[in-house]
């Protein structure tokens, strides 16, 4: 049988609680047992003082001790005044007893302290009472006749207690601790069971809607109730369904996009041969070159989805070596010089004097400067200006690439590396541009372990940066180079 978990946290719990008690019960009672007899023995000290004061009364200054030492009977009326036959009077006849309210009934002896006790005198040597005395003597409580010790009573320690009366108040006590760690135990089982199935049920709330998720709901949320991991944990289980669902969105988005995007150039397409065929247009050099014109952006749409998928995928195949970025963003730059100048575009390139090296496949690196050239190129309007920028703060070499108007919106700049995503107002289809060249332009730069951010540019166009990780040897030019 599969145990569930809240079932496993139960048990976890109650042995928990088991040991935890035990423990207690049994530390606890060794405690009380060592304090009980801590307190007899205390009791004990009290009335050693009092015996020690009767017995200086039966000390002798002529013969010391020795009317002790062969009269057990005296012995025995010390311990327990009134016990005994009483001695005779001065006719040779007990005294008549005292009245029942005079008489000296002494109090019993429930620390046992009589069997247990022994008097030395003042040489520490045996005089009555328990012989056992000598070797198991605890303390020694000196007897004093006319402010002088005349000898010791030594008792025994109290090991165990054997009174009725201490034993049933001990009794009492094991039965009260019983009886609450029955109490303790219990409530101890209950909340267990409460919060094993209190933290399961966050869990099979989880369990049921990652159910939902896979079945395609991916609006359900788990509501977050508590700041403790488990609400870290909804959290994060809360973002991944937001991914899921903006993942969903953009796929349906895609699917409608590539469908839009590949259905214009067809569209065209077919109009123009079905006009061919009906003899509406005349095949001439004119209608050879639309056909051409939709032909070549019908490919270059799927160049453009081929190589999304390859960078998507991680497909490319990147050779990565020693790459002098200034030399390559120059080379590319020259590339467009002769289609600047035709639409009448400023080209304007700063760059260092020294080599920027970084380890990239140089070719990737080249598609990646003429992407964002070329878009540069497409969506600036005449007259304007497109300016290339390369730095190197020591450890990041930093290509900004920026253009005058149109502009993006603002709204619009966090949506521009998405599939297919274009800002119809100013960046629009008639353009030639499928959408899809920064997002291959970030597949790129994120594969070289750099970044690529869009930002509203100080000439009225966008602005493009991009960074790359440089070579230790760039890193430690340059960072001498600002030292100094």
């Amino acid at each position: 049988m599969h145990l569930k978990i809240w079932h496993k946290l139960f048990i976890v719990f109650v042995l928990l609680a088991l040991v935890v008690l035990g423990l207690t019960a049994g530390l606890m009672h060794w405690s009380f047992r060592q304090g009980f007899l801590d307190y007899l023995n205390d009791m004990e000290r009290t009335h050693l003082t009092g015996m020690a004061r009767r017995v200086a009364q039966a000390y002798d200054p002529d013969s010391g001790w020795g009317n002790l030492v062969d009269n057990p009977g005296a012995w025995l009326r010390i311990l327990r005044p009134g016990s005994g036959r009483p001695p005779p009077g001065p006719d040779g006849f007990p005294p008549p007893p005292a009245p029942f309210s005079e008489r000296d009934v002494p109090p019993p002896d429930t620390l046992r302290i009589g069997p247990r006790i022994g008097l030395f005198d003042a040489n520490r040597r045996f005089v009555a009472g328990n012989p056992e005395a000598l070797t198991n003597i605890k303390k020694m409580e000196p007897v004093q006749y006319a402010e002088m010790t005349v000898g010791y009573l030594g008792i025994m320690p109290m090991i165990e207690i054997t009174d009725r009366v201490d034993l049933r108040f001990v009794e009492r006590q094991n039965q009260a601790w019983f009886l609450i760690v029955a109490l303790v135990l219990t409530l101890a089982l209950l909340a267990a069971l409460i919060v094993a199935r209190n933290r399961t049920r966050f869990f099979r709330k989880m369990a049921e809607i990652a159910r939902q998720l896979a079945d395609g709901y991916y609006d359900m949320r788990i509501p977050v109730t508590t700041g403790d991991e488990l609400g870290e944990l909804a959290t994060d289980f809360n973002a991944l369904a937001d991914a899921l669902s903006k993942s969903r969105d953009a796929r349906q988005r895609w699917f409608a996009d590539i469908s839009h995007e590949l259905r214009t150039p067809l569209t065209i397409l077919y109009g123009e041969l079905q006009a061919l065929e009906d003899g509406v247009r005349p095949f001439d050099e004119s209608t050879l070159l639309s056909l051409v014109a939709e032909v070549q952006r019908l490919r270059k749409l799927v160049d453009d989805l081929y190589q999304l998928a390859l960078t998507d995928q991680g497909a490319l195949n990147y050779r990565k070596y020693t790459v002098n970025v200034v030399e390559l963003v120059q080379d590319v730059a020259d590339s467009f010089s002769v289609r600047l100048a035709r639409q009448q575009l400023t080209l304007e390139v700063e760059s260092p004097a020294k080599a920027i090296e970084v380890s990239a496949d140089a070719d990737r690196l080249a598609q990646l400067f003429v992407n964002l050239m070329e878009n540069s190129a497409r969506y600036t309007d005449a007259q304007g200006l497109i300016q290339i920028s390369i730095e190197c703060d020591g450890r990041q070499a930093l290509i900004i690439v920026q253009d005058s108007a149109p502009g993006v919106p603002d709204e619009a700049l966090p949506r521009l590396f998405e599939r297919l995503y274009r800002v119809e107002a100013s960046r629009s289809r008639d353009h030639g541009g499928s959408g899809l060249g920064l997002a291959i332009c970030q597949n790129i730069t994120e594969a070289h372990g750099g970044s690529i951010a869009v930002s509203a540019s100080a000439l009225g166009g966008l602005k493009v940066e991009v960074r790359l990780p440089v070579l230790a040897s760039t890193q430690t030019f340059f960072e001498a180079v600002h030292d100094f």
